[in-house]
């Protein structure tokens, strides 16, 4: 993937794809509500996974497209 932005590969740190796993297997959020997200990742104490989607909300639907081997994105995760 690349950045929509300035057309680089984009690097996604594995604490980040960890956090969004993490937030993920909650269930706690739409993994589309990325505001959401954010709060959930600083709420599980991964304050700087949180920072990093934060800073770098242009990357986040590529970040998410990396959760799984497969190429599976899974995003579509709903509170129960």
């Amino acid at each position: 993937m690349t950045c929509e932005n300035c057309g680089r590969r984009a690097d996604v740190p594995a604490s980040v794809l960890d956090a969004l796993r993490r937030v993920r297997d909650t269930g706690v959020t739409d993994m589309y509500q990325r505001e959401m997200v954010i709060v959930i990742a600083r709420e599980l104490s991964m304050a700087e996974a949180a920072r990093w989607l934060a800073t770098n909300r242009h990357l986040y639907f590529d970040a998410l497209s990396r959760l799984d081997d497969d190429g599976r994105c899974d995003a579509l995760v709903l509170a129960a």
